[in-house]
């Protein structure tokens, strides 16, 4: 589906490199045990000609501080409360649930009522479509082979191909975000929460198919957001009930939990999802959605991730327990993530913009630190071409029609 940019053009920095016949690569830089300082304003490289500063120096607080939230919202269609998540609340992106999906007609006008909503900059439009067990497309949609499905099958090309369906099919209802796939490593013999939705055991597997997935999705200029950082597979507990902990030490996380985000990172990966878990042996006290030492320090400085950082779901029992989720934004926005997520709770969203906005004027969280994150976040708005322009509606046939091809390989 053709696109057209609104507001400003960039040329798109696309993920390079295409799928051939290759073995499992280990090729990943050691991760060091030492913590580097969050950047000054000063080491920060501006190019004064970048459209992208043009357009951060134009942009308000309340702006700014709306591009740091992805949320949730109710029904079916847009109420007066979804409509200021956008227009007051200047919220940065949207994320679709079960709730909000009735039948392909009513999500393609759904999503295109939040496009025509006037906005300065356009929205992440997401939702969660790994294939298998995790949809959330409408029920006249084939379901596609789940992750650990596909890696049975033994076909690289495959992986990339499901990708390539995922990012069309979603492309053409009007998304332009996919929380997927999932790089955990499937190693935990107590795990409810992962299980098949991982590709693999084996962290090669999980990595090299994982980028695979991702590929094929920004094929159709839909962006991935591989999870959940730092790695759920070996944890007993599911994070939407309570804190999961990884005690492992940092050579075992190195080979395994960390390889496929390491191998992501390396091949250019937008995104990741960062996932209430503890680790243990970089942070003992706080989930890693909280943890100044496992976004900034590990993940940032340490495996070098440019991207942008998106935390799991703020409302999940492992935060909860302990902060409200306007807390739990300003404590996670501090640590290190760009965009915090807050999927449940009419009124949340607009709590946590308040409090970051506090947070902001307080100088609890720094306005070099806050520009540094919109900054990520419009780029990456940018690299992807998102935009407002209505789609028309769904061939449903023809997503089936290749969803079903590739459930017969």
């Amino acid at each position: 589906m053709r696109k057209t940019m609104i507001l400003i053009v960039l040329s798109a920095v696309l993920m390079g490199g295409c799928v051939s016949d290759r073995t499992f690569d280990r090729s990943i830089p050691a991760i060091k045990d030492t913590l580097l300082p969050f950047p000054s304003k000063e080491t920060i490289d501006l190019v004064p000609s970048d459209p992208v500063e043009k357009l951060l120096a134009s942009m308000t607080l309340e702006e700014k501080v709306g591009q740091l939230v992805i949320a949730g919202f109710y029904g079916t269609s847009v109420d007066e409360v979804t409509e200021d998540l956008i227009t007051e609340a200047k919220l940065g992106g949207l994320i679709f649930f079960g709730r909000n999906v009735e039948s392909t007609s009513q999500l393609v006008d759904l999503l295109n009522t939040f496009k025509r909503i006037e906005t300065k900059i356009p929205l992440f439009l997401s939702i969660d479509e790994e294939g298998g067990s995790v949809s959330r497309l409408p029920s006249d949609i084939a379901n596609l082979p789940g992750a650990r499905t596909i890696m049975k099958k033994n076909v690289l090309n495959l992986t990339y191909e499901e990708g390539r369906a995922i990012g069309y099919a979603l492309d053409e209802y009007g998304f332009n975000m996919n929380f997927a796939p999932v790089l955990d490593v499937d190693n935990g013999k107590s795990n409810s929460v992962i299980g098949s939705r991982s590709f693999s055991t084996d962290p090669m597997v999980v990595a090299e198919l994982g980028v695979l997935m991702a590929r094929g999705m920004e094929e159709h200029g839909v962006i991935p957001v591989v999870k959940h950082f730092p790695g759920h597979g070996d944890t007993a507990v599911d994070s939407h009930a309570g804190t999961p902990i990884v005690k492992h030490p940092m050579d075992r996380l190195n080979n395994v939990e960390l390889y496929p985000f390491a191998y992501a990172i390396e091949r250019d990966i937008p995104a990741i999802m960062v996932g209430h878990i503890i680790l243990s042996k970089v942070d003992a006290k706080v989930p890693s959605t909280l943890s100044y030492a496992v976004m900034t320090g590990l993940l940032r400085n340490q495996m070098k991730f440019e991207g942008v950082v998106v935390t799991d779901d703020l409302g999940m029992g492992a935060i909860s327990a302990d902060h409200t989720q306007a807390e739990a934004a300003v404590l996670s926005i501090k640590a290190g993530a760009d965009i915090v997520m807050i999927s449940h709770g009419r009124r949340d969203p607009f709590k946590a913009v308040a409090a970051l906005k506090k947070a902001v004027l307080d100088g609890v969280i720094p306005m070099a630190m806050l520009d540094q994150k919109v900054r990520r976040i419009l780029r990456l708005k940018l690299r992807f071409k998102i935009d407002q322009t209505p789609h028309d509606q769904v061939d449903v046939g023809k997503i089936n029609e290749w969803f079903n091809e590739l459930r017969k390989k």
